[in-house]
């Protein structure tokens, strides 16, 4: 059979071929990618690419996804899931979408395109994906999949600019001090007078969205509104799954979200960021993985995602909800003509205390901490004055040794969770009432929808108290991985701020039974799944290791590092663990570094600290003059300071980026825009981390070593994408400067070396230079 596949081809004798056996359908899923990158617009061969398809058209080209018959067939695979480490510039995702997305359509399946950032994203909707259709003789449709909170809920909408003043109370977050003092009370009476002022600013914003969509201005997606809004603005109108109805709500038919939800049911390529997929599982918002090919694209961030998403936490300090969550259930149950078969006052009474008293024993125990003291700016033995507490200061994280609570606590904790879940039931009792009301009675639909707003405000708080509360009351086993059980305390707006958290160590396991057993046919990618010269450490943090449908392969970069870039590694005197000396020493090395930038340059931090310090050398003395080159992560959003940025650069100036982790990923600068990239010291997670700290404490005691296996793997993981920022095409010339010797000195920092692109490599001592 030829594997020609002329502009003209018929689409039938594509479908035909791809349709058929293994072997003519990875020809001509090859020969798809070939005919779109001879004719798609934007679309050029590049090195590496066609090796890319290739592998993803040989692993796949076995799998059916959904079909069950494949899996009896001994000559087939039953699943397949091609992992491709794919170096910057190869055009990866012309290399997945030119190979899987024929193979879908000739099989009538659906595509699932998962990313981590809005940027991809976005590439993938308005330039890679419209040429592949134009280009492709079977024609698909795509579209962008987005959370429910994304989108206005109508009926919320139209209660609030209307000035429903209880919904308003409902939505009204607890700041008010709880006290029942003299001073507590007129603290609390500030805080509802501005409470009033804030919604009836709100009620105009909200009045004229409601316009908007009237007038068909704007659609509810909040991302097409002209200003981003604050999420303090955005979140009493969002929609959201505990206050929606469906079907049954009286703005169902005008309803963005479900509309939204309508163009998904018709696209055959759907794109989706991560936290999306992951949290959706099982509650039928997307396609099921194992009935479509799907593609995760930046996979190097789904270990972290899957432990985010497993995370619970609860707030411990703000409990005036619950004082409100009898009279909403009163009002709900009123109109229903039902009664709970449970005391709920006595309930959220009992859980209020529960949590108070979890607070108390909280606070006895971060109070015994030194690092109270600076947060709070008091002396031992006497109270916290607001005056003297910093809002700037980072939060107190208190961890639990081995995941086990103090036995004090343990009763708390079970108190809070048998209220947490009575109150649940109750609320789920109510709901499934006012539904079926919906359902039954039509004309009553509008009320019982706003009745189950009432409710589903209120019901998060009640879930994560569960959940938390849950995870807490699990006590170690042997033999298996405890839990990560931890405190953070810090200071907002003058207020204290206290929360109970708890997530499983281990993220492999999380995404081994949660999404890939559900997962038939599947591309991972990302330039960065290759960690310290071997794919170990991505495969076991993201559960993939020992899993026999995986076919791994590394394809290399087409740039040529060692005559684009350079990697210029600096000695100080200072060793980087003598905090104050080398950060001095850094600082000064880098001022002298930064007055040699012509055009655009990025400059990494590993904490705010750092940058901090470094902004204070800039704004005095010999080294003011380069303050007005310098924008500064947080002094603008990113894509106003990426503007200035860009603006300065084309108008022949020099400009520098000051950033921290989130500018280490995902900006793209080519050319002038970044032709030094300072790295100030190689990118440990914070040694603070309660997670972090909990899984190393775990492998100490099964006798591994987390430094080794952990530690120096993420690190390289991390310095493999900040020095990517460099090089961004073939034509760019870049210089990395690392001011961390530990890259050439330590064997760890050799490790991390085998996983970095093949730089010109030197070492710089005293301002001389030499090849390594």
């Amino acid at each position: 059979m030829s594997t020609t596949l002329e502009s003209t081809a018929d689409e039938a004798a594509l479908g035909a071929a791809l349709s058929s056996g293994p072997l003519a359908r990875e020809a001509l899923a090859l020969a798809a990618f070939d005919h779109v990158v001879a004719h798609a617009s934007g679309y050029r061969a590049r090195p590496g690419q066609r090796e890319m398809a290739a592998h993803i058209a040989h692993t796949l080209s076995g799998v059916t996804p959904g079909d069950d018959s494949v899996a009896s067939d001994a000559a087939l695979p039953a699943r397949g899931i091609a992992v491709v480490q794919a170096g910057t510039g190869v055009g990866k995702s012309a290399a997945y979408a030119s190979t899987v997305i024929p193979l879908a359509l000739a099989q009538q399946k659906r595509v699932i395109i998962s990313t981590a950032t809005v940027a991809l994203q976005e590439q993938l909707i308005a330039k890679d994906l419209p040429a592949l259709a134009a280009t492709l003789p079977q024609p698909f449709s795509f579209a962008l999949a987005k959370g429910r909170g994304r989108y206005v809920c109508r009926l919320k909408l139209d209660q609030l600019s209307g000035g429903d003043a209880a919904s308003a109370d409902l939505f009204e977050s607890d700041d008010a001090p709880a006290d029942t003092s003299a001073s507590g009370v007129a603290a609390r009476a500030v805080a509802s007078a501005s409470a009033a002022a804030r919604w009836q600013e709100r009620g105009v914003q909200y009045t004229a969205w409601a316009n908007a969509l009237d007038g068909g201005s704007w659609d509810g997606d909040r991302d097409r509104l002209d200003e981003p809004p604050e999420g303090s603005l955005w979140s009493p109108v969002a929609a959201e799954r505990h206050t929606c109805t469906a079907r049954h709500c009286p703005s169902y038919n005008s309803c963005s979200y479900y509309q939204a939800r309508a163009r998904l049911a018709q696209a055959q390529v759907i794109v989706v960021n991560h936290d999306l997929l992951l949290s959706t599982l099982g509650l039928h918002a997307l396609p099921a993985p194992q009935d479509c090919y799907v593609v995760f694209d930046e996979a190097h961030h789904l270990g972290s995602v899957a432990q985010g998403q497993f995370t619970a936490s609860m707030d411990l300090m703000r409990s005036n909800w619950l004082d409100k969550l009898p009279r909403a259930v009163d009002e709900v149950a009123g109109a229903l003509d039902a009664r709970p078969t449970s005391d709920v006052a006595q309930l959220a009474k009992d859980l209020k205390s529960a949590q108070g008293e979890l607070a108390r024993l909280a606070m006895q125990r971060i109070g015994a901490l030194p690092a109270w003291l600076d947060l709070t700016g008091r002396t031992a033995g006497r109270a916290p004055t607001r005056s003297g507490f910093n809002d700037n200061a980072p939060p107190i994280v208190d961890r639990f040794d081995g995941g086990a609570l103090p036995p004090e606590w343990t009763e708390v904790v079970a108190q809070m969770h048998a209220n947490a879940s009575a109150l649940l039931k109750v609320f789920e009792a109510l709901a499934t009432q006012l539904k079926a009301n919906a359902r039954e009675n039509p004309g009553d639909a509008a009320r019982c929808a706003k009745l189950y707003s009432r409710l589903g405000v209120l019901a998060p708080r009640l879930q994560s108290a569960q959940e938390t509360a849950t995870l807490w009351m699990q006590a170690p086993t042997d033999g298996q991985a405890p839990l990560a059980k931890w405190l953070e305390a810090g200071i907002h707006h003058g207020l204290v701020t206290l929360t109970a958290h708890a997530c499983p160590l281990q993220p492999g396991s999380l995404l081994r039974n949660h999404l890939w057993n559900k997962v038939r046919a599947a591309v991972v990618t990302s330039a960065s799944l290759v960690t310290c010269g071997n794919f170990d450490h991505f495969l076991h943090e993201s559960g993939l290791a020992w899993d026999d449908a995986v076919a791994t392969r590394e394809v290399q970069s087409p740039f040529d590092h060692k005559r684009q870039g350079r990697l210029v590694v600096v000695q100080t005197v200072a060793d980087p663990k003598d905090v104050e000396g080398y950060t001095r020493e850094m600082l000064a090395s880098l001022m002298e570094d930064l007055r040699e930038v012509k055009r655009g340059a990025l400059v990494l931090f590993t904490s705010r600290a750092q940058m901090r310090q470094a902004q204070g050398l800039l704004e005095r003395g010999e080294h003011g003059a380069l303050r007005d080159r310098v924008l500064v992560q947080g002094e603008a959003s990113r894509t106003v300071l990426l503007r200035r940025h860009a603006e300065r650069v084309a108008d022949g100036e020099a400009s520098i980026l000051f950033g921290l982790q989130s500018f280490g990923e995902g900006l793209d600068l080519p050319g002038e825009l970044c032709e030094w990239v300072f790295i100030t010291k190689l990118p440990f997670a914070s040694p603070s981390d309660p997670v972090g700290q909990a899984r190393a404490d775990w492998l100490k005691s099964q006798g591994r070593d987390p430094f080794s296996e952990l530690v120096v793997p993420a690190t390289g993981a991390r310095l493999l994408q900040w020095t990517g920022r460099a090089l961004r095409s073939e034509t760019d010339e870049a210089v990395v400067v690392c001011y961390d010797a530990r890259l050439l000195r330590q064997s760890y920092g050799r490790r991390m070396l085998q996983g970095l692109p093949p730089y010109r490599l030197q070492r710089r001592v005293g301002g001389v230079l030499s090849d390594v």
